[in-house]
């Protein structure tokens, strides 16, 4: 683990406020998906839901003070821990656990205990509400650098989030 904890800046905002922001300045982008369920349960509420518009909802509230609460250092280490290493097959190896085995390998011929520690970052994927079986918290999805306002105007523009599928023109 880090011997020293990043330090978190974490501040509520509105889209009008990104909007008006003047810097050119990029921030690192960190989009992901959160719901009270499994990914399961977020993937269907996509597909039918409407736009979330109000901010104040009792909901909405209690999401963003446990969001600005948590440990995002877990948060972090354990949405990579979970992530696919690999977008391909590695060493002949057939299926995930087959990959996850030559990764213990690497990181254990690295330095002992490593592949332990990324064991406890995964098995603390579900406490912390970052996992496909538990998305309370926050998925990560994305991480990519923008301005605020160009953001904001470019989520406006599409009416709400980024689905994956979705057509960006440049």
């Amino acid at each position: 683990m880090l011997p020293k904890p990043f330090q978190w800046k974490l501040e509520q905002v509105t889209a009008d406020q990104l909007i008006s922001d003047e810097s050119t300045d990029p921030s690192l982008v960190i989009c992901g998906n959160s719901i009270d369920g499994p990914l399961v349960d977020y993937l269907y509420a996509s597909s039918i839901a409407t736009l979330h518009l109000d901010a104040d909802c009792g909901d909405n509230e209690k999401h963003c003070t446990r969001f600005r609460l948590v440990d995002h250092d877990q948060v972090a280490l354990s949405g990579y821990a979970l992530h696919k290493h690999y977008a391909y097959p590695v060493k002949g190896e057939k299926t995930p656990e087959d990959t996850d085995l030559f990764v213990n390998q690497l990181l254990e011929e690295a330095e002992a205990g490593l592949s332990q520690q990324l064991q406890m970052a995964r098995d603390k994927g579900d406490e912390v509400g970052t996992s496909s079986n538990s998305l309370r918290t926050f998925m990560w999805q994305h991480i990519f650098l923008e301005t605020p306002g160009r953001l904001a105007y470019n989520m406006q523009e599409i009416g709400g989030t980024l689905p994956i599928s979705a057509l960006v023109q440049k």
